[in-house]
């Protein structure tokens, strides 16, 4: 999951960075670095964040379609 598709599934699901971040387990200013780059999401807390968002109504086939929908914008 890359920064601007974590960015832009996080705010259909409707959580600020705080909220995902406490689904996840992780301190918030992780997400924050993760949203601007600085960091690369691990494996781990990808699979947190996927189920946090699956747990919010959002299947992966939907984020992977916006993935797309994204990618196709570049």
């Amino acid at each position: 999951m890359n920064k601007d598709l974590l960015k832009h599934v996080r705010q259909i699901a409707g959580f600020t960075q705080r909220e995902l971040a406490g689904k996840v387990g992780v301190h918030h200013s992780l997400i924050c670095k993760i949203e601007k780059g600085v960091i690369p999401v691990q494996p781990v807390t990808e699979q947190k964040i996927y189920k946090a968002f699956s747990e919010a109504g959002i299947s992966e086939q939907e984020i992977a379609s916006l993935y797309l929908f994204l990618e196709g914008r570049k």
